[in-house]
């Protein structure tokens, strides 16, 4: 079984291996989303974030839904992708990392891609949107970033349009940490992700990245074909503390996009 790994390394995702990331090196250069660490500059500030710069499947992305082709068991890769909303009880803890506000709820709901359980270590919060849809940016997207036993990733992007209130949204809404290093404990009844995802699971599949530094790659990615709501209020309100902090959508370089559902 999958043991729990410390979340919060990176800005907004988890710990990753030390064969795939230095954290504590990613630590040392100071990096944001305006000035002179914003994303434009993110190749620059360090060399562990070069792969931000010059690489070549990096993540957010334009989604253009006309060229997004169906996934079937004929395609070159193709893993079935299982989804387990179950709640599990664990450690429920808001974090503000001076970049996001973070849910960490590590066990509370699962992937399986193939063969491999991907478990929810947490999510987190972009204002604006990162990903795009056919050009249309939105006021809200959340990632729910899942960790494999080898320390692979896979991250369920939600869409959110200005509407009416998001009861599944509220109970964190309601205790939002103000500052960079503030945290609210919640409880360990764990979080049902149910209600924050779209009732249909049609996803628009790709390979891509971190969209914080390092922005490293062979991260898999599932962003929601269909949007959910969120109050002007709600959305007023992550902004004030967020601000802005979303990458820019990257060229998609040949990567193919495909639509799939989770089971």
């Amino acid at each position: 079984m999958l043991k729990p790994v410390a979340v919060a390394c990176l800005a907004a995702w988890p710990c990753l291996s030390a064969a795939q990331e230095k954290p504590k090196a990613a630590h040392g250069a100071h990096w944001s989303y305006e000035g002179a660490g914003d994303p434009s500059h993110w190749s620059k500030l360090s060399k562990d974030f070069v792969t931000c710069g010059v690489g070549h499947e990096q993540s957010p992305i334009d989604i253009v839904t006309g060229k997004a082709a169906p996934l079937s068991k004929g395609t070159a890769g193709f893993d079935e992708v299982r989804f387990d909303p179950t709640v599990r009880r664990a450690p429920v803890v808001i974090i503000n990392n001076g970049h996001t506000i973070q849910v960490d709820a590590v066990g509370t709901e699962s992937l399986t891609i193939g063969n491999a359980p991907y478990i929810l270590q947490q999510f987190h919060f972009h204002s604006p949107s990162e990903h795009t849809v056919d050009g249309r940016s939105y006021p809200l997207e959340a990632h729910l970033v899942h960790q494999s036993a080898d320390s692979k990733l896979a991250v369920v992007g939600v869409l959110f349009e200005e509407g009416a209130e998001n009861p599944a949204l509220a109970p964190f809404w309601k205790s939002l940490p103000k500052s960079a290093g503030d945290k609210v404990v919640l409880g360990s009844d764990g979080v049902n992700v149910g209600p924050m995802l779209p009732g249909r699971h049609e996803v628009y599949r790709y390979a891509g990245s971190l969209t914080t530094p390092p922005c490293s790659e062979a991260v898999k990615w599932f962003v929601m074909a269909d949007r959910l709501k969120a109050s002007a209020a709600q959305i007023a309100a992550l902004k004030a503390i967020v601000h802005v902090n979303n990458r820019p959508v990257q060229p998609l370089l040949g990567r193919a996009v495909y639509k799939d559902t989770l089971h």
